[in-house]
């Protein structure tokens, strides 16, 4: 009765805990705790234990995960029913075991063959694979098993003498005590300290991997999985998440980071960077870097880690961290000087040479968001602006047409159809370029007292894109004080004081 108990209770907190994962993670990035001891990412396994088969034809995958696995289970059950002279050890193991296996396979059957993992754990380079609770419960039993058989004596037998005994049990007993404590090791254990969560057309839902990351860019990640060896190229666009081996610098930097400590983290993340090997990696570094100077309302020096981020890669990820102004900005002498010069330089030159005019012409997109509203060199701006529109990078055309509203917004009486226009506009920009564009997006209707609506596209900053601090602040602050004006004073207030609380006014 109690072995019964403790198998319906595990399949509860097994069954739970994935409803949990199903409804807390699933789309969120990875998180670690403990210093990159303990991850927590949502996974979809298509394959047997911790992954292994997830790649397997379907036939191979029904065969494993289905077939088989109701034989070992059946053949469990019977062995706990019929066989009477089990030990209390070995028939726990046993019913952790049967838990475990059966809280996987109500997951196969309820959930067209997909198991939900979303723990991981390791030290350095060596990692688990995504698991469960139901997992867990197996490698338990596995585990309990084995301490029974190690520590068992032969059953039967006729001759008491112990040293007789002692020479028969590490051949009957122990050898298969250590086989399967070599199993457990061998499949919970993997070398490598990158984890990445992706969609997979063929098989449907969300396969996970450890092994490493080998480049990363707009186009793909290119992963290798150690075991067996081999080489896996993803789109980036099917990547749901991943979780990547950082230097204590680079981590250091990051907390810096999201706590405002801006100059340190700018401090940290340049000896994170002089000591990465990885290009991928120093990309990322490059562009945290870049969101630390925005944040400190550094221009100067986030253009030129812009810049060269374009240099180390034109396909990189991160040029959505491109420093546009989107709202009144101050400028120093030197950042002004700049500007001026880029709008003033011959850049045909440059155009002979791909590489050369998109580089270029990230810096014209830069120097013309710094002086569209310039009183002395806003049309200035505004004519180099409209000659980017036919810039072959698409995100380059979007964001120039995007900036064009703050011109709009100078110049014209907006109406129902501006907004219309440029909420069709919006949708050609990705979304991790939306940032900006949805501030000024904000700041047309606030014009035209569309003031829930003004709102809404403020509060998309807060919630899905608050990297430009100072940005989330202001449009956090205008979307209090709209929906102050509109009588809802408790959430106005609350968004004030949210205002305070994440986005702070950090003196450096």
């Amino acid at each position: 009765m109690r072995v019964t108990l403790f198998v319906i209770a595990s399949l509860l907190v097994d069954q739970l805990t994935k409803i949990w994962a199903r409804t807390t993670l699933i789309g969120l990035p990875a998180k670690s705790y403990f210093g990159d001891t303990f991850r927590l990412v949502y996974a979809e396994n298509m394959g047997t234990f911790l992954g292994l088969g997830a790649d397997a034809p379907l036939v191979v995958r029904f065969t494993l995960t289905i077939i088989v696995n109701a034989v070992l289970l059946v053949g469990i059950v019977a062995v706990l029913v019929w066989k009477k002279n089990l030990t209390s050890g070995e028939r726990w193991g046993l019913a952790i075991v049967l838990a475990g296996g059966l809280g996987n396979m109500i997951d196969r059957l309820f959930r067209e063959g997909i198991v939900i993992d979303f723990m991981n754990m390791g030290l350095g380079p060596i990692r688990t694979g995504i698991f469960n609770i139901a997992d867990v419960m197996i490698t338990w039993g596995v585990v309990q098993l084995a301490i029974c058989w190690w520590s068992a004596s032969p059953r039967g037998s006729a001759d008491p003498d112990p040293s007789v005994r002692d020479k028969a049990g590490p051949t009957r007993v122990k050898l298969p005590a250590i086989l399967f404590a070599l199993t457990v090791v061998g499949l919970t254990t993997r070398l490598s300290a990158d984890t990445v969560v992706y969609r997979s057309s063929s098989l449907g839902g969300r396969i996970a991997l450890n092994g490493q990351i080998l480049e990363f860019n707009q186009r793909q990640m290119t992963f290798r999985v150690k075991s067996p060896d081999t080489i896996k190229e993803i789109p980036t666009e099917d990547v749901v998440a991943y979780l990547a081996d950082r230097k204590t610098p680079h981590q250091k930097g990051l907390e810096a980071i999201r706590e405002g400590r801006y100059a340190e983290a700018d401090r940290l993340l340049g000896d994170a960077l002089s000591a990465e090997p990885r290009l991928w990696m120093q990309r990322e570094i490059v562009a945290s870097q870049i969101e630390a100077a925005i944040n400190r309302g550094d221009w100067m020096q986030a253009r030129v880690k812009h810049d060269d981020l374009v240099k180390r890669d034109p396909e990189s990820r991160h040029l959505n961290v491109i420093p546009l102004h989107w709202h009144d900005e101050k400028l120093s002498a030197d950042e002004r000087r700049w500007a001026e010069e880029t709008l003033a330089a011959d850049e045909s030159i440059d155009r002979l040479v791909t590489s050369l005019w998109m580089r270029n012409s990230y810096d014209r997109l830069i120097a013309c968001s710094w002086l569209l509203v310039s009183p002395d060199k806003g049309s200035q701006a505004e004519k180099m602006i409209r000659e980017l529109l036919y810039s072959p990078v698409p995100e380059i055309r979007n964001l120039a047409r995007c900036q064009l509203w703050r011109r709009e917004l100078l110049q014209r009486n907006l109406v129902d159809g501006d907004l219309e226009r440029w909420e069709r506009q919006l949708v050609d920009l990705s979304e991790s370029y939306r940032t900006g564009p949805m501030f000024v997006l904000g700041q047309g209707y606030e014009r035209i007292v569309q003031k829930e609506l003004a709102a809404a596209r403020y509060l998309w900053l807060t919630m899905i894109d608050a990297r430009n601090v100072p940005l989330a602040r202001a449009a956090t602050l205008r979307a209090a004080g709209l929906l102050e004006s509109l009588g809802q004073l408790e959430r106005a207030e609350q968004l004030r004081q949210e205002a305070a609380a994440r986005f702070p006014v950090v003196e450096e």
